[in-house]
C-alpha cells in the first residue's frame, strides 16, 4: 500500500521542529515544551500533563501544522499511532514512589492518570479533534517503524485516509540504564509523519511512502527506522 508524507514533526534535544528545519535526534534530555509555544489558545490540559506525554502531544502538534491541519475546529477523520520502547517508565516510576512513600494509603492519583504509555495520544486526539484509531506499539528498539507499519495496516483494513504516526522514545532515566545489557544510547526523542492515502489538491507532500512484504519503502528506498525515514522524506 502507499500513501504520502504531508506533514514531519519532532521534538528532540535540540528543540522542536518541523517540515524543513533541521533535523537531529543525538541521545540527550528531550526539553518539555510550553503550551504557548504549541497552541494558539490556552490549554490547561496540557499543563497537567507528564513530560512524557506533553512531549508526545508536542511532537503531534508540530506535524499536524506542518500538514496544515493543527485546528480543533471541527472533528478530523485521523488516527494515531505510535512505537514506544520503554513507554512512560519515568512516569511510573515517581508514581510507584508516592506509593512506597505513603504505604500505599495515598498514591498520587495526578500520577497515575499518565501510568499508561497511550494517553498521550487520547490526550493529542482531544486537542485536535482526531476520531480515528489511536494506540501504542511496543518495541525492542527506539525509533523503530512499528508505528508506521501499524498506520498502513489501519489504512488497509478499516480504508481511512488519514493516520499520523511515529515513536515516542526520550531518553531512559540513567538509574535505569544499566539494568539493560543491550541498550543503545543511539537516538532520543519523539517524531511523527502524517500519512495521507488521498491528498487533495495544494496538499504539500514530502516523499512516497509505501509498505511491501513488511518492509518500509520512502520513494522506492527501503529505511530502517524512524529517524532514516525522515531523513530520506526531507532530502527529496
Amino acid at each position: 500500500m502507499k500513501a504520502y508524507i504531508t506533514g514531519i514533526g519532532w521534538l528532540t534535544a535540540t528543540g522542536m521542529g518541523r517540515g524543513d528545519d533541521p533535523f537531529t535526534a543525538p541521545y540527550l534530555e528531550v526539553p518539555v515544551p510550553s503550551g504557548s509555544e504549541l497552541f494558539q489558545s490556552p490549554d490547561s490540559r496540557f499543563g497537567r500533563m507528564d513530560r512524557f506525554s506533553k512531549t508526545g502531544v508536542g511532537a503531534i502538534a508540530m506535524a499536524l501544522r506542518d500538514a496544515g491541519i493543527a485546528r480543533n475546529s471541527k472533528v478530523l477523520e485521523a488516527g494515531l499511532t505510535a512505537s514506544t520502547r520503554f513507554g512512560c517508565i519515568e512516569t511510573d516510576m515517581e508514581f510507584f514512589k508516592t506509593v512506597l512513600s505513603e504505604e500505599g494509603n495515598w498514591p498520587s492519583p495526578h500520577l497515575f492518570a499518565y501510568t499508561l504509555p497511550s494517553c498521550f495520544l487520547g490526550e493529542a486526539a482531544l486537542r485536535f479533534g482526531l476520531t480515528g484509531p489511536s494506540y501504542i506499539v511496543h518495541s525492542d528498539n527506539s525509533f523503530s517503524l512499528a508505528g508506521v507499519e501499524a498506520a498502513f495496516r489501519e489504512m488497509e483494513d478499516s480504508g481511512i485516509q488519514l493516520m499520523v504516526a511515529g515513536a515516542c522514545d526520550p531518553a531512559l532515566p540513567p538509574e535505569l540504564e544499566h539494568q539493560f545489557e543491550d541498550y543503545c544510547r543511539c537516538f532520543a526523542g519523539v517524531a511523527f509523519v502524517v500519512l495521507n492515502s488521498a491528498p487533495g489538491p495544494g496538499t504539500k507532500r514530502y516523499a512516497v511512502i509505501e509498505e511491501k512484504s513488511g518492509e518500509i519503502l520512502v520513494n522506492n528506498e527501503r529505511v530502517e527506522s524512524l529517524e532514516k525515514l525522515i531523513v530520506r522524506a526531507k532530502k527529496l
